[in-house]
């Protein structure tokens, strides 16, 4: 199921994205070739689920509150949607409560009351993740991870 979570976010995040052309990829384009630290780092920060927020991020609160804010954003206004059914519904709503809840257990380890959290969603999401392209990002990024497929230590 969340897998299919994963695939819904990429799809969203990539409609955020507009309607650029993307021509045909060559398979062997790249084949033997050594490719520079600086190409790779731009390829990564372009890429589909990139964690760079998350883990330039400064701590566990904050990965907590940036991972809570991207996945409400992105998937939220879809949660009681027409379009998805009852099982793909209640995944979504699990998904979204453990966010919320691994925000609310961060905030209370470092000793922020519901005010502090509230303002640090706003501040956070503004320096980590502006834009909505950018929240999708890290919304996937965090689903991810709680499939194990990332590398994050601490969401």
């Amino acid at each position: 199921m969340i897998k299919r979570i994963m695939l819904l976010v990429a799809a969203l995040g990539c409609q955020a994205c507009g309607q650029e052309t993307i021509e045909p990829y060559k398979v062997d384009s790249f084949a033997g070739r050594e490719i520079p630290a600086a190409q790779k780092k731009a390829a990564q920060a372009l890429s589909i689920g990139n964690a760079s927020a998350l883990t330039y991020s400064d701590s566990p609160y904050t990965q907590a509150v940036l991972c809570d804010v991207a996945t409400d954003t992105v998937l939220g206004p879809y949660r009681n949607s027409a379009q998805l059914d009852q099982t793909q519904q209640a995944a979504m709503a699990q998904l979204l409560e453990l966010f919320d809840k691994r925000a609310q257990t961060q905030a209370r380890e470092a000793q922020k009351n519901a005010s502090e959290l509230a303002q640090d969603r706003e501040s956070l999401a503004e320096q980590f993740m502006p834009t909505r392209p950018a929240k999708a990002k890290v919304a996937l990024a965090c689903i991810r991870e709680i499939e194990g497929f990332g590398d994050l230590p601490g969401i």
